[in-house]
């Protein structure tokens, strides 16, 4: 009889800590007396794809992600487990693991992008029920002053609102320290990410930026001690030389930005200012998302 386990599809958030997405995996896994197994797929479509006549994805991204994935796989590993790595699309990737264990679920983030969206349904066409969490969150939907289709447009409406209720606070952050460990990985690492992981880093054309959760809370520890977000008008160097990086970091979630709220306070005004420069790139309402 074949082992039942409950498969954590790593997407963009590639840390263990303040995870909810692990998290609700670790649960109902807990729940069935399962296992977790971390799967992150190195989506080809990204990868090797090409649109309009252009790659998809950089060099530069690529390492970047690739060294994320590889951070978070020490992190798995320090608990116990491991990640699994695919350079197939996640359905066929599932299809694999089907054959030496019984998924019981899927867990992975909200799927947001049209592309996501089309992955999770075709999973939940092969028969593998999916459970999307919210994972980057400064809020709940339930939490603001405003229902969601009166959202407002600007962000400057929307930080109005929210500072109006000095009691709306983020959720603390969830306490990982019960989780069990993931199941080590048994596949051999796609070429794919052991060659994206030996490309150099070169600081003449790009901001040195390394992935991972621990790169990622220094420089956000470095980001407030500076101070930036006080004078972010008149030191837009400042804010443009932190900003940059954390772009990636954000998109890539190797933190919650909110995170360190609970642990040395700042301005809630500074917090919420910064939504705007992480959501950047991912194309989502700033208000909602960090």
């Amino acid at each position: 009889m074949k082992s039942e386990v409950v498969i954590w599809l790593v997407r963009d958030t590639c840390r263990v800590t303040d995870n909810p997405a692990l998290h609700r995996a670790c649960q109902i896994a807990q729940g069935r007396g399962a296992q977790v197994l971390a799967l992150a797929c190195l989506e080809p479509r990204r990868w090797a794809d090409q649109q309009f006549g252009l790659s998809r994805v950089g060099s530069h991204w690529m390492r970047f992600r690739a060294e994320s994935l590889r951070a978070l796989r020490q992190e798995l590993e320090a608990l116990g487990g491991g990640l699994w790595l695919s350079s197939e699309e996640p359905v066929y990737a599932v299809n694999r693991i089907q054959q030496q264990y019984s998924v019981i679920t899927l867990v992975c983030d909200e799927p947001v992008a049209t592309e996501e969206r089309l992955e999770v349904a075709r999973l939940e066409a092969e028969g593998y029920p999916t459970v999307p969490v919210f994972v980057d969150d400064l809020f709940r939907f339930e939490q603001l002053p405003f229902d969601l289709d009166e959202l407002p447009a600007t962000f400057s409406k929307f930080r109005k609102a929210v500072e109006k209720k000095p009691s709306l606070l983020p959720d603390r952050p969830i306490d990982s320290r019960s989780m069990g460990g993931c199941i080590p990985s048994i596949w051999a690492d796609p070429a794919e990410w052991k060659e994206a992981l030996e490309i150099p880093l070169d600081p003449s054309i790009e901001v040195p930026t390394h992935g991972g959760a621990e790169s990622a809370s220094g420089h956000w520890k470095a980001y407030l001690d500076a101070r930036a977000l006080s004078h972010y008008k008149q030191r837009a160097v400042d804010v443009y030389f932190f900003g940059v990086r954390l772009n990636p970091m954000s998109n890539n979630s190797a933190t919650r930005a909110f995170r360190d709220f609970h642990v040395r306070p700042p301005n809630t005004v500074a917090i919420i200012r910064l939504l705007p420069r992480c959501a950047e790139d991912t194309k989502l309402k700033p208000a909602a998302f960090v």
